[in-house]
């Protein structure tokens, strides 16, 4: 299930580098449109033998597009040149994959992770993922514990600007003119290495795209999940 694109004209947008508490003020943009996508999964009770099957909503991807004029641009180039924090990636992990009938799920150790590996079993056949949530859904039966399986959470966990070039911000997006502020709790701007190649659009507009990321320090029942939570200006 999706969310419709929530898009605010004219938004004053405020970037934060990632759990720094320091906000720089991009000035207002032509446009923030944000959508963010959920699933209902089943889950086993709690004593992962007997009972009924409950059933859980859970946070799967987001997106996030700035349309930036002249001078937003320029401040949004200088915030990111400005944050220069890095973070190592969290180390590749190992699970077992645990007995599940099909349609039933397991949480991995991490949220954001970028990729599994199961022992004799294929994705999209045997089993599906969730990168944002961590989550693994079991498509068919698996009757045996398969352990020694691995995940990788690659950039994911970074915070900062990394050597590879991952930009990792809380966004804060305020619509003046109805009231209303959104907080992104965790976004990963998709940019070159050289983030002076971005061109703008024959009407001087740059668009500069992040990732959303779920954040599992966050409540889960928030309007927008893990991915941030909205309120109305006193």
């Amino acid at each position: 299930m999706s969310t419709p694109v929530i898009s605010v004209k004219r938004a004053r947008i405020h970037l934060e580098l990632y759990g720094s508490g320091i906000l720089r003020d991009i000035n207002v943009v032509d446009e923030a449109a944000y959508s963010f996508s959920e699933d209902t999964i089943k889950k086993k009770s709690t004593n992962e033998v007997v009972g009924t099957i409950a059933s859980q909503t859970i946070s799967t991807d987001g997106t996030l597009t700035l349309k930036l004029g002249d001078t937003s641009y320029e401040n949004f180039v200088l915030a990111v040149r400005a944050s220069t924090a890095t973070q190592a990636p969290v180390a590749d992990g190992t699970f077992t994959y645990p007995e599940r009938e099909a349609g039933q799920s397991f949480k991995l150790p991490h949220s954001n992770i970028t990729s599994i590996t199961v022992t004799g079993k294929t994705q999209g056949v045997d089993y599906k993922f969730y990168k944002a949530s961590g989550i693994v859904v079991a498509l068919t039966d698996n009757i045996t514990a398969i352990p020694a399986c691995s995940y990788s959470s690659g950039t994911t966990k970074r915070a900062g600007i990394t050597a590879g070039g991952d930009k990792y911000f809380t966004v804060h997006v305020t619509d003046v003119l109805n009231g209303e502020y959104t907080c992104l709790y965790r976004a990963r701007a998709l940019l070159p290495d050289n983030i002076s190649l971005i061109s703008p659009d024959q009407y001087g507009v740059y668009d500069v795209k992040f990732e959303l990321l779920l954040d599992d320090t966050k409540p889960a029942d928030a309007e927008m999940g893990q991915f941030g939570f909205k309120d109305v200006i006193q």
